[in-house]
């Protein structure tokens, strides 16, 4: 069987609470995320000769491009010297189960650039780091990989798929949380996925380039089971405030550019359980 290296790295919030609500705060600390990519320097300089294959994400790419000249240098050494394979996954991490067809395909096209950039080659297949292939995405994996590999700890059948499903070992690093979202355990959890989802085609519409970067980097797998309580207890609702505070935000964003269209303007965000049926009144 086939070895596989996943590299992630923890997505941090901005933070905000409900009266910053509306203040046109940042969503995500990539400033706290770049000063702690190095810590995978001591993870990789001990890589297990026996992995073949590698998954990073593109916006890992670049922010070791950006960085760490040292961690890029070694990571191009590594593919290198190991002759190791590299398999395409969302740009941003994003779980499978929260994309269109659409934003697959652009996380794809954003993912193979950078690997192509920082590589100077293409991918050879596909990691579905979660184990679950939902149909929404399969049309798109059939035009663009022959290979589509999966954790071996997950039982994935497809009817005649085009590509060939290949189980691998999965070694992980810099991401201490892992797992697929059908292992949610608590009603935020779920709530989470039923709002970014919803939240996706107001966005769209919306148009804006950082409001979309943000709904990105909050469809990951993590930042959603970091809401399960029985993982992480207290922080569970802490973490999970964090996101709805930030949802809020973005609808806030979005309903006050479609009020403006008309002539008007809403001073005061509305804290809402459900940002997304916000927008859809």
């Amino acid at each position: 069987m086939t070895k596989t290296l996943f590299v992630g790295q923890k997505v941090f919030l901005q933070g905000m609470n409900v009266f910053e609500i509306g203040s046109n705060k940042n969503h995500i600390n990539k400033g706290l995320m770049a000063s702690q990519i190095s810590s995978l320097t001591s993870q990789l300089e001990n890589l297990d000769s026996s992995v073949k294959q590698l998954a990073i994400p593109g916006y890992i790419l670049k922010l070791i491009e950006e960085n760490d000249d040292e961690l890029s240098d070694l990571l191009k050494n590594l593919v290198d010297k190991n002759n190791i394979s590299l398999l395409a996954v969302p740009y941003f991490n994003s779980s499978l189960s929260l994309l269109s067809s659409e934003e697959l395909s652009s996380q794809l096209k954003l993912q193979e650039e950078i690997t192509k950039d920082f590589f100077g080659k293409s991918s050879d297949g596909f990691f579905c780091s979660e184990g679950i292939l939902p149909p929404v995405v399969e049309s798109v994996l059939n035009k663009n990989y022959l290979t589509v590999y999966y954790p071996e700890n997950s039982s994935l059948t497809l009817d005649n798929p085009d590509y060939k499903l290949v189980k691998t070992s999965v070694t992980m690093v810099g991401e201490t949380v892992e797992g697929n979202l059908s292992l949610a355990d608590s009603k935020m959890e779920g709530h989470l996925m039923s709002e970014l989802r919803d939240l996706y085609p107001h966005i769209i519409t919306h148009g804006d380039e950082d409001t979309l970067t943000s709904w990105r980097y909050m469809t990951q797998p993590s930042m959603i089971l970091r809401a399960g309580v029985s993982r992480f207890s207290n922080d569970a609702y802490e973490h999970y405030t964090q996101m709805m505070n930030t949802m809020n935000d973005v609808a806030f964003k979005i309903k006050n550019v479609q009020l403006a269209k008309k002539g008007l303007f809403q001073e005061k965000p509305i804290i809402s359980s459900s940002p997304s049926l916000s927008l859809a009144n």
